[in-house]
């Protein structure tokens, strides 16, 4: 994983949909994802919480986020 200090990012902390080479998602609290359009596959059709403190490899081209407040990486 690349240091996220030389890469680029967003910091999310409203609901809505986010479009961009989305690398990686740092859960700042939990977070929940309703929609995904990426690399991942058979991405939960009710939705998907990442907990807080967890930053998973998500390689999304948009990603709709419900409720919480994350950092959103691209290298």
């Amino acid at each position: 994983m690349r240091d996220f200090i030389q890469g680029k990012g967003r910091v999310v902390t409203t609901a809505g949909t986010y479009t961009g080479k989305w690398n990686y998602i740092y859960a700042i609290s939990d977070v929940v994802i309703s929609s995904y359009d990426g690399a991942l596959e058979d991405f939960p059709g009710g939705g998907l919480t990442i907990p807080a403190g967890f930053c998973p490899r998500i390689d999304a081209k948009s990603v709709t986020i419900d409720s919480g407040n994350a950092f959103l990486y691209h290298e």
